[in-house]
């Protein structure tokens, strides 16, 4: 579970990295930019450009992994008949890219089941959500990187870590992008 974490964490690094060389590039965060379409051959519609700082509608959500792959920052999944294209996909399963607003929203694709308990702590703008992790890897990412506690501190998960089963499955596990 630990090599998993890791995993999960070099993950969530990657992105973040892409991110910034995204933003640094374009001058918006991928999902937003304005112009993207122009710049980037092939992209999906571009965002409002709204400056706010996030990723904040699912659309924007869903066209930032397209940005970033056709930018050639990430590598994304091809389609199947459960998974549209431009997807990003761990080992576990998928990845989203959101503002933080959205992934404790019940229009995310994990509804409100990420904890938006405490949310004076939720400081990131933006989250990456994992679907599908181990309860097991969801605590030890969680050890490592913050508080270890599912519905506190800035990572939050969709339901305790704890449990008879600590290989079952973690729907939605979301931290700072």
């Amino acid at each position: 579970d630990e090599a998993k974490a890791n995993d999960v964490i070099a993950i969530a690094g990657d992105l973040s990295e892409a991110v910034r060389l995204f933003k640094e590039k374009y001058k918006a965060l991928p999902g937003d930019a304005p112009n993207a379409d122009e710049l980037i051959v092939g992209v999906l519609p571009a965002g409002n450009g709204d400056g706010r700082g996030t990723i904040h509608t699912t659309e924007e959500s869903n066209n930032a992994t397209d940005h970033l792959f056709r930018a050639g920052l990430v590598r994304r999944a091809p389609p199947t008949a459960d998974r549209p294209a431009g997807q990003i996909v761990s080992r576990y399963g998928d990845v989203w890219i959101m503002a933080t607003t959205l992934a404790t929203d019940a229009t995310s694709p994990c509804g409100t089941a990420v904890s938006n308990a405490n949310p004076e702590q939720m400081i990131a703008r933006n989250m990456i959500v994992f679907n599908r992790l181990t309860a097991e890897a969801a605590r030890e990412v969680d050890t490592k990187l913050d508080d270890g506690v599912w519905d506190t501190g800035t990572i939050r998960a969709s339901e305790t870590y704890d449990g008879p089963d600590p290989r079952r499955i973690i729907l939605c596990f979301a931290m700072p992008l």
